[in-house]
């Protein structure tokens, strides 16, 4: 996409929802060779997590629990060496990307890397110190409170609040960041029943009118979700809520049997009594254990967890789906469930799952079936919880990690990019191993809402949005590559004969955006760059 004048000047490379085009073949020819870029000069095991530049390079995190390597790849997965001068990839020494948690092996327990509106890159390492690095790959030594040095943001200096044991997402908003965490009990890599929630200006700096120096603590509600509550993930919604997930000990239960939950805060910490029940959706699978491990957000609001029941000598995992308002999808898979049995004899649990705007969902699952003896495992399901079998026989590749390439493999991130394709990062032996899917292909036709097709066209270096044939308003929003939502257009014009001029804000960046459009009900989505 490219800017002129505040209006969007859109080439269109694909639109869909109802319709799409089957894969021959799972795997993107362009990136890497034949779909896998491994990465030999970078000696670093663990993948923690990935997001993709503006210009569709890819930032990525890989660690261990003693130092963390951050690298940039061109679009095609080669090793971008502009980045930290010729090198490519900065390393960190003695800053662990990745913790040893409850026995499960190398879980990217509160790590993140992300791109901000200026295109420096926001970094938090396995806990609670925030790093922001120039778009070169240098350490931005205008960020941060000093302790560590300049440059990092130590949430737990002085005497906080709450200590924060893990930073799981951030977001920005006008002159602000918000980053949110879990502490509470267990302070230090065990269990945590607090929500935090830190609040910055744009250097870094704690907001001290925000909470308690600039921190708010949201300890979960007892009588709500359970006399024992656990948390697992945390993101920031695109519309800069806080969504949550866990599991608890209800009181009505038997001893150890876990419910899972989702919560949903506004950015003061207040619940979103728009989610669930007062804030929160607490679900129950035929009495099991619940315990949830990894959750994904679609553009349009829709949540997918991914976890493992055990319980009565059962012995699974699971996928459910709800709606933006906590809302559980009775129709996906069966009664709103997706399960399969794990194979015998290993400690298996999912690692990462991620949604494409088509409503495609791709997981990985994680075999541990000695010491450092690691399988995966790969599934993809379609919007309704059926198996996805243009990715692969049975919509599972790989299945029970028959290919166990290195003895050493394993695949803790998935990430969509705005063009749907499906970012992995796995291990070749003690190499970064980066794949790419193709995901959801739309075909250049126009696509329909119902019977009311809309229209996106350009004329004269303008963007035309229209809803022909259709009395109803319709409503947009512009999310950038990492999610954010850019602009919201709120009831456009009615369309028939009428069309809708957009405009971003100005200085917007060039880049990658994603054009989602909602009527009726249902969305679809336009995607476009530069």
């Amino acid at each position: 996409m490219t800017i002129k004048k505040g209006l969007l000047t859109i080439t269109i490379i694909g639109i869909a929802t109802s319709k799409i085009l089957a894969q021959s073949l799972p795997f993107d020819s362009t990136f890497g060779t034949n779909g896998t870029s491994i990465l030999n000069a970078i000696p670093a095991y663990n993948p923690v997590d990935v997001t993709t530049q503006t210009d569709g390079k890819l930032l990525c995190m890989y660690g261990s629990n003693s130092h963390t390597y951050i690298f940039r790849t061109m679009p095609d997965g080669t090793l971008d060496n502009t980045f930290v001068g010729d090198i490519g990839f900065q390393l960190f020494p003695n800053v662990p990307g990745v913790l040893y948690l409850g026995g499960k092996v190398c879980v990217p327990e509160g790590s993140l890397i992300k791109q901000t509106m200026n295109e420096k890159v926001m970094v938090a390492f396995g806990g609670y110190s925030i790093m922001r690095l120039n778009a070169n790959g240098s350490l931005d030594n205008t960020f941060g409170n000093s302790v560590p040095p300049a440059g990092f943001l130590d949430l737990n200096a002085g005497t906080p609040i709450q200590v924060i044991d893990f930073v799981y997402d951030f977001y920005e908003s006008g002159t602000a960041f918000y980053f949110a965490g879990k502490g509470g009990f267990g302070s230090g890599g065990g269990s945590a029943d607090a929500i935090v929630i830190a609040k910055t200006n744009k250097n870094g700096v704690l907001d001290a009118t925000y909470g308690t120096g600039g921190i708010k603590v949201m300890p979960l509600d007892t009588l709500k979700f359970g006399f024992y509550n656990d948390i697992r993930e945390i993101k920031f919604s695109n519309d800069g809520k806080i969504l949550f997930t866990g599991s608890c000990q209800r009181r009505t239960f038997p001893d150890n049997m876990n419910d899972m939950f989702v919560g949903k805060l506004n950015l003061d910490g207040t619940s979103d009594n728009t989610f669930g029940v007062a804030g929160a959706q607490i679900l129950n699978f035929n009495n099991l254990n619940e315990d949830p491990y990894c959750m994904s957000i679609a553009n349009n609001g829709t949540i997918y967890v991914s976890g493992s029941n055990n319980g009565a000598g059962t012995r699974e995992y699971y996928t459910t789906k709800l709606s933006s308002t906590g809302v559980q999808d009775a129709s996906y898979g069966v009664s709103g469930v997706v399960r399969k049995t794990p194979p015998a004899s290993v400690n298996s649990f999912p690692a990462s799952v991620t949604a494409t705007s088509y409503g495609k969902l791709y997981l990985s699952m994680f075999y541990s079936v000695g010491f450092m003896d690691y399988k995966d495992e790969y599934h993809s399901y379609k919007a309704d919880g059926s198996a996805n079998t243009s990715f692969a026989a049975g919509g599972i590749m790989n299945p029970d990690g028959i290919l166990n390439f290195n003895s050493y493999d394993k695949a803790l991130k998935l990430y969509t990019q705005p063009d749907n394709k499906v970012i992995i990062t796995a291990t070749d032996g003690s190499h970064p191993k980066i794949m790419r899917i193709n995901g959801d292909a739309p075909p250049t036709t126009v696509t329909y809402i119902e019977d009311k097709p809309i229209n996106l066209w350009i004329a004269d270096g303008t963007a035309y949005v229209s809803a022909a044939n259709s009395n109803e308003k319709f409503t947009a929003i512009v999310i950038s590559s990492d999610g954010r939502i850019v602009q919201k257009y709120e009831d456009l014009l009615p369309a028939q004969s009428k069309i809708c001029t957009l405009k971003l804000p100005e200085n917007t960046p060039t880049g990658i955006y994603i054009l989602s459009v909602y009527q009726g009900g249902r969305a679809v989505h336009f995607k476009y760059n530069n």
